[in-house]
């Protein structure tokens, strides 16, 4: 048995074909269960928030919010017609959780996003009417200590959100 045999144990290579299906196999299934997971979970945030969506546009006529996405987070702002109490906050972060999932905020990646929006009723159901503007991020000047973004593109949606 030569050097290298004896430092790496001296076994031949075995073919590792079923042992890739079967890691692949797994990956799926992973993926699958990790979908189903997120689908059950943002069916129930959904349930959730439907009521204080419905409390605060009934009591304001609009729900209004702002954007302020990118560098690998996002946040929703809401405009707060009384003082907040902690079941306040607390619904209030579920519903910025929902409407980031449901509108498909991006929050990963080198770019910049701000916008505005609005949830309303109309012919009972609730919608969201929203604008954003978006810029990636480019470059970098170390010279300047200044971000370089491309140009900015604006974008306006009107999404319906749920039946009352």
């Amino acid at each position: 048995m030569n050097f290298f045999s004896k430092l790496f144990g001296g076994k031949k290579p075995q073919n590792n074909s079923s042992n890739t299906q079967a890691s692949q196999n797994k990956s799926a299934d992973n993926y699958s269960d990790w979908q189903k997971k997120e689908q059950e979970r943002q069916a129930a945030l959904a349930e959730n928030v439907k009521a204080p969506i419905i409390q605060h546009i009934s009591k304001n006529g609009i729900f209004k919010f702002t954007i302020e996405a990118g560098n690998d987070e996002a946040f929703l702002h809401f405009e707060a017609s009384t003082e907040k109490t902690e079941e306040d906050e607390q619904e209030l972060y579920d519903i910025e959780e929902y409407l980031i999932d449901v509108l498909d905020i991006p929050s990963a990646g080198e770019f910049s996003m701000t916008g505005e929006g609005s949830l309303f009723m109309k012919n009972n159901k609730v919608y969201c009417e929203y604008k954003t503007i978006y810029k990636e991020l480019l470059d970098y000047d170390e010279e300047n200590d200044k971000e370089i973004y491309s140009d900015e593109t604006e974008e306006r949606y009107e999404t319906e959100l749920f039946p009352l």
